[in-house]
């Protein structure tokens, strides 16, 4: 059971004398905690995993349940939702829905995240954030941009062929150009046509 104290609000004593935390911090999901008890009941996984804390976990769990075999230990149930210390773990129907609310005013990686990690968890959260917010177009368009660097003129050449610039151009008319210029000519010096090699 989690420890706490008087005075947190979601946190109270049980029959036994041990905090316990209470299921008001669910209510404040995006959806209600009745819904995410009959969720995770109806999930094949969460279902099953429900039923395995129960029974404080049977020594071999099945294929289905051993990705969240590395936190058994900090799992725990609550009424029928399971949680993760004292972040719910959401079942898969409810994933896109949530996961839609933590994106609402396109916040960012960074604080979708942080926002989750303080009240839900499921398997490959953080990937579905990144890919929540990667697929966004406004979160595209708004996101920070590298500094741009500043523009570092070349010092003019003293002399004919004392630098070159050297550039491919191509595919032109089946060839690749390789084109030769000095800085104080206008024109290229040369163009060598390339053959591109066969895949």
């Amino acid at each position: 059971m989690l420890t706490g104290s008087r005075d947190c609000p979601f946190m109270t004593t049980n029959r036994k004398g041990m905090w316990r935390m209470q299921l008001p911090l669910v209510q404040a999901l995006p959806v209600q905690a009745a819904e995410v008890e009959a969720k995770t009941r109806a999930d094949p996984i969460l279902g099953k995993l429900l039923t395995y804390l129960r029974r404080s976990w049977a020594k071999e769990p099945l294929q289905v349940v051993k990705p969240y075999g590395r936190k058994w230990e900090e799992l725990s149930i609550e009424g029928d939702c399971i949680t993760w210390g004292i972040r719910v773990c959401v079942p898969e129907a409810l994933q896109q829905r949530v996961l839609s609310d933590l994106h609402r005013g396109h916040p960012g990686v960074v604080k979708m995240k942080a926002l989750a990690r303080s009240y839900l968890w499921w398997l490959e959260l953080n990937a579905e954030i990144e890919t929540c917010v990667q697929s966004c177009q406004a979160c595209q368009e708004t996101r920070s941009l590298p500094a741009k660097a500043p523009l570092h003129p070349w010092a003019w050449s003293s002399g004919p062929w004392e630098r070159i610039h050297v550039d491919y151009a191509g595919l032109i008319q089946g060839r690749i150009l390789l084109w030769m210029l000095t800085p104080n000519g206008r024109r290229p010096r040369s163009c060598l046509p390339l053959r591109p090699r066969a895949p």
